[in-house]
């Protein structure tokens, strides 16, 4: 019933922007045809203001949210979210959203739940003189999940982080961010975790701006009241990005991290572990003409467990290219072609695989107009375990139109999934999301 209510409220929204009335201004009867939409537009349109939302529902694998469940479970799901910005003044501005995520495993009943993420926030601008600013804001997050079958699993998440940003424009930007993140579970309450943290991160503009300096230091305390535990989780990052601006390599950049996370973090997956992680990576954009760009990208990461046998080392390396077709005032049509190779290896298990990657996409933009694109998408798994083996394939059709001088976005998109098993019986799946846009 609330599946049924949510679509028809989003379907009626999208049904009120497409008629959208106009204006009677010839006869003098302006605003007598208006209705409640298009009251609601005149009075936000005082400020700038933006309401985003999109309905999805179809059907996953926990592979393709969490690459080292090598289990492949599938799942059926229906999610959607609404979000709420607006510049109250020059200022000031807030955003407000909301999230609900249900998921139903095919074969893990133990894993079905329903999350319930609403966020909000608020940035302040208190200062600006010539090219520089001083703005404070605040961050918030309430989560709720429950699991249908496994109550002990079930958990609220509260978090606030107030923060502060200081930008030199052209020059650099530093942030400063402190709050606290508190994770409650109601029937098994010694993993109740209370973690107060820290972050600042920077940014350097150098040699006119064609070098790029940045890096980030995060530092949390987890405390479990219940087990009497304390452990200080940390995370740094760093890179540098140089623009060369030649016809042979455009722009490089080179990226490292090390750390410490929760796999609670990513709202996807619904394992709980902590591992230390560390990564690297090397990329190169090279800009053949002016119809013609590719990339070179090479990725080495390891993440070590602290509670599963899951400790793996891999490295990818991929090559995207983008090629224009045509470029009008009125028309845009470009190819994109993505390839890519990864290697993962673990520790503990034969379950290192070797996972080749082809994609191919044609989009074609009628600019204020619509858009719509066309993919391909095939994935070769090999793994140690010749019985895991597998292709699986992806179709991706999408369109968006534009209206209202672009200012209102309504789209679709589906995406079909063919899965060829070596030892399995083959399988289908597909996914359909229905979004909007619209700016006032």
């Amino acid at each position: 019933m609330t599946k049924t209510l949510i679509i028809f409220i989003m379907v009626t929204l999208v049904y009120a922007a497409g008629v959208y009335p106009q204006d009677n201004t010839d006869t003098g009867d302006e605003g007598l045809n208006c209705g409640w939409f298009c009251q609601l537009d005149r009075w936000l349109a005082r400020t700038d203001s933006e309401v985003q939302g999109y309905v999805e529902t179809g059907e996953r694998s926990t592979l393709e949210d969490f690459e080292e469940d090598l289990d492949d479970t599938d799942y059926s799901y229906f999610k959607y979210r609404v979000k709420f910005s607006q510049d109250a003044t020059e200022q000031i501005g807030y955003r407000i959203a909301g999230y609900v995520y249900d998921k139903d495993y095919d074969q893990a009943d133990n894993l079905d739940n329903v999350s319930r993420t609403f966020t909000g926030g608020i940035d302040w601008r208190v200062w600006e003189a010539e090219n520089r600013s001083l703005t404070l804001d605040l961050d918030l997050l309430l989560r709720d999940k429950q699991y249908f079958n496994s109550p002990v699993y079930e958990y609220e998440r509260v978090k606030a982080a107030p923060g502060i940003m200081y930008r030199a424009e052209g020059l650099y930007t530093l942030k400063l961010r402190a709050g606290l993140d508190r994770y409650e579970y109601e029937e098994a309450p010694e993993k109740d975790q209370f973690i107060p943290f820290a972050k600042a991160e920077g940014r350097r503009y150098l040699l006119d701006k064609a070098l790029t300096l940045s890096g980030s230091y995060t530092i949390k305390a987890a405390r479990e009241p219940g087990k009497g535990k304390e452990r200080i989780h940390r995370d740094v990052r760093a890179g540098a990005d140089y623009k060369f601006g030649l016809a042979g390599i455009y722009k490089a950049m080179a990226h490292a991290g090390w750390g410490n996370r929760d796999t609670r973090q990513d709202e996807e997956i619904d394992a709980d572990y902590d591992y230390e992680y560390f990564f690297w990576y090397v990329k190169t954009v090279h800009r053949i003409s002016d119809t013609v760009k590719t990339d070179l990208k090479y990725r080495y990461y390891t993440k070590d467990y602290l509670t599963a046998s899951l400790d793996h080392t891999g490295f990818s390396l991929c090559n995207g290219w983008d090629l224009e077709a045509l470029d009008t005032p009125a028309h845009r049509l470009w190819w994109g072609i993505d390839l890519e190779h990864r290697d993962v290896e673990y520790d503990e298990t034969d379950s290192g695989y070797r996972k080749d990657t082809v994609e191919a996409a044609v989009n074609y933009k009628r600019k204020k107009n619509y858009k719509l694109k066309a993919g391909l998408q095939a994935n070769l798994y090999d793994y140690e375990d010749p019985s895991r083996d597998k292709t699986r394939y992806y179709t991706v059709l999408s369109g968006e139109k534009y209206l209202k001088d672009g200012d209102l976005l309504l789209g679709i998109h589906v995406k079909l999934r063919f899965t060829e098993y070596e030892e399995r019986n083959d399988d289908d799946k597909s996914a359909v999301r229905v979004e909007m846009r619209y700016k006032f």
